[in-house]
């Protein structure tokens, strides 16, 4: 698979992981023309049966066995994630049995490719008689059996969940938290709450929570999935390692470093153990640990990580852009620690590697400067930072004169990082100029709308709650106008410009 390929297909994976599904089934379809691929194959179909398009997924059944190839293993695997099963509807219900048997197959089609066959097939068979199996103890139980028989269309867990994933979809989150609801309901009432079902529906509400951005309730949902499948399989299964793993990333995600922590912690542990401290997860999953722990506060512990990592990517010869992040990250850890020499030798051994191609100069020019110009605030030069930032703007207008949307948006994330470590009021201006220049150019209104988000949480940042909320309140109405009033973007306008206004009132009060 080349580099774009492989990067087409991670993105076909985050949109399956995001509920995306539509998006992933175009984007994998249209993959696997030019790269039909056993893996590509199995996101067509699993997004195909999500979306309940299963006739769809049947016709495309031929084709995804022949890339399986003639081994048992993956026709095996084949027939547990294509249905060939007579009820597939009966399969699409309990996907959650299938993607746990997924998982072990994962972990064995690694140890092939390490070389280790005799825990290879211990893996592949695994997960094939945990699947079938499976499938014959859910059939076996008459409540189970009754519940997909002859279902209710209102009362049928897999049709509720697919409804809501529809529903996100189209960024309609409301009418998808009521849908979401009634499947965790009809699980827990049905199945019990320690069930991998109920998991599933908890993992959806999460979903939508986000998209209603209550991240309160997200990580409370996401946290309790995890308690369940820790507690049904067993803290060494791959499928409770997984729920750990995505409530670890979802808090990254969100910025929540202290409480994503621990649950990096734990999965490290888990990669460590299962495939190797020198595995190349194991690797990348500690170059994450490491950011996390440095955002957390704990700059100390994150700089031997960075360095574990930097002896394997030397050893490993990791391309330019990959050790370029890991020395901006260990040089951030050393200006947490006021070790700002140190810091800067690391940033300009960074400013010397190739960075990744996506980028053009001029963006390369000003993400470069923004690591250093961080450290001429931390050293209260802010006339340095001032010109280090104006210079690369400058650049960005002079080298994208058609392209107005690259440069707001550049200039929006370099000002974006300055906020997030702590210097809004010098990242404003800039945040008010990547305003000015999209609106000028006539949108998009979309990206209008989240520079727009993201210039009123500075104003917030820096206590002008009242200037705030007017910014927050003409998101709102563009994306009211633009989405509609049950559109995830609108919400979070909504959301954001009612909380300004409230800051407003008390400041005023006092």
């Amino acid at each position: 698979m080349s580099d774009d390929h492989h990067n087409i297909f991670r993105d076909c994976v985050r949109a399956f992981v995001d509920a995306d599904y539509g998006t992933c089934r175009d984007e994998s379809r249209e993959l696997w023309d030019e790269h039909p691929s056993f893996h590509v194959g199995a996101l067509v179909v699993l997004s195909l049966q999500r979306l309940e398009r299963f006739d769809e997924a049947e016709r495309f059944a031929g084709r995804f066995a022949k890339a399986a190839g003639d081994s048992e293993w993956d026709q095996n695997l084949v027939g547990l994630m294509i249905g060939k099963y007579p009820a597939p509807r009966v399969l699409s219900e309990a996907d959650s049995v299938a993607r746990r048997a997924a998982a072990l197959y994962y972990e064995g089609a690694r140890r092939i490719g390490e070389g280790d066959t005799g825990q290879a097939a211990a893996w592949l068979q695994g997960a094939i008689e945990a699947g079938t199996q499976s499938l014959e103890d859910h059939l076996a139980k008459s409540d189970f059996q009754r519940y997909v028989a002859d279902p209710d269309p209102d009362e049928d867990v897999s049709r509720l969940l697919a409804r809501c994933e529809h529903l996100l979809d189209q960024e309609k989150a409301k009418q998808a938290l009521q849908q979401a609801r009634r499947a965790a309901e009809v699980a827990k009432d049905v199945l019990g709450e320690r069930h991998v079902a109920y998991a599933d529906a908890l993992e959806t509400l999460a979903s939508v929570h986000d998209a209603l951005n209550n991240r309160d309730e997200a990580v409370n949902k996401l946290t309790d999935r995890r308690a369940i499948l820790h507690e049904v399989f067993g803290d060494e299964d791959p499928l409770a390692a997984q729920a750990s793993e995505d409530l670890a990333k979802q808090l990254y995600r969100w910025g929540r470093w202290e409480q994503a922590h621990p649950y990096f912690e734990e999965v490290l542990g888990y990669y460590e153990q299962t495939r190797g401290e020198d595995h190349p997860d194991t690797i990348d999953l500690l170059k994450r640990f490491a950011g996390v722990t440095q955002r957390a506060g704990h700059p100390q512990e994150a700089i031997p990580m960075y360095e574990r990592v930097l002896d394997h990517a030397r050893e490993e010869d990791w391309e330019d852009p990959r050790r370029r992040q890991l020395l901006i990250g260990l040089g951030h850890a050393y200006t947490h620690l006021d070790e700002l020499d140190q810091a800067e030798q690391l940033f300009e051994q960074a400013t010397d590697l190739e960075w990744f191609s996506r980028w053009t100069p001029a963006q390369r020019t000003a993400y470069g400067r923004y690591p250093l110009a961080r450290v001429a605030l931390e050293r209260g030069n802010e006339e340095r930072a001032r010109h280090l930032i104006d210079e690369a703007v400058d650049g960005l207008i002079s080298d994208h004169p058609d392209d107005p949307k690259k440069v707001a948006m550049t200039i929006a994330n370099v000002a974006g990082n300055l906020h997030s470590v702590g210097f809004p009021a010098f990242a404003l201006p800039y945040k008010e100029r990547a305003v000015e220049i999209l609106e000028d150019a006539g949108g998009p209104t979309y990206k209008l709308i989240d520079l727009l988000m993201t210039h009123g949480s500075c104003l917030r940042d820096v206590g002008e709650a009242e200037q705030a909320a007017q910014v927050f309140k003409r998101a709102y109405h563009l994306s009211k106008e633009d989405n509609g009033p049950g559109h995830r973007r609108t919400v979070q306008a909504r959301n954001a410009w009612e909380q300004a206004r409230q800051d407003a009132k008390g400041d005023g009060d006092d």
